[in-house]
């Protein structure tokens, strides 16, 4: 029974650090991009989580049974989020407020939707129909008041950075699914 409640109590206590990670992340961007380039940011981040990763590669041999195919697959995946995601996403932060940008990362799963049902042939359910209204509504809400000088840029190069995110989640869905490889590779 102790095992089972200290394996509650890690998940629990990764759940709330990914949480303060991924909550903070959007505002250390907006203030580290008065010092570095949005790139330069986006570099850094994903190489220190590389080094931090790296060395689980080689626990069970995890790179010897990929192929050339499903490596390109892998480039296309670091490729949209990594790059393009995240990249436009920091130099969209130049132009918009982190909550802004927060707001409009809230409708990845729209584009995931909808490019799930075209590439993945998925059919959503009624409950994420409902989601996906809800999403709208609420966008409709924050942008109704307006927008200040510069956040049309700002929220397209954003955008740009959504559809990154969203190829993401596709490609990444897409190779899940065939589970040629483990989640951590």
């Amino acid at each position: 029974m102790q095992t089972a409640k200290f394996a509650r109590l890690i998940a629990v206590s990764e759940c709330v650090a990914f949480t303060l990670i991924a909550g903070s992340t959007l505002v250390f961007a907006k203030m580290a991009l008065a010092y570095l380039g949005p790139l330069t940011i986006t570099g850094l981040r994903y190489f220190l989580a590389f080094l931090v990763l790296f060395p689980f590669l080689f626990y069970h041999d995890r790179l010897t049974n990929i192929s050339p195919h499903l490596w390109f697959r892998l480039f296309l995946i670091g490729l949209s989020l990594y790059v393009v995601g995240n990249g436009a996403l920091y130099w969209g932060l130049k132009y918009v407020q982190a909550t802004t940008a927060s707001l409009l990362l809230s409708f990845i799963p729209l584009l995931v939707l909808i490019a799930g049902i075209i590439w993945l042939k998925e059919i959503p359910k009624r409950l994420q129909l409902v989601g996906v209204i809800v999403a709208l509504i609420g966008g409709i809400f924050f942008f109704s008041p307006g927008q200040k000088v510069g956040e049309p840029l700002g929220i397209a190069i954003v955008s740009l950075g959504l559809t990154g995110n969203a190829a993401f989640g596709i490609l990444g869905r897409e190779i899940a699914r065939e589970q040629k490889v483990d989640t951590l590779t």
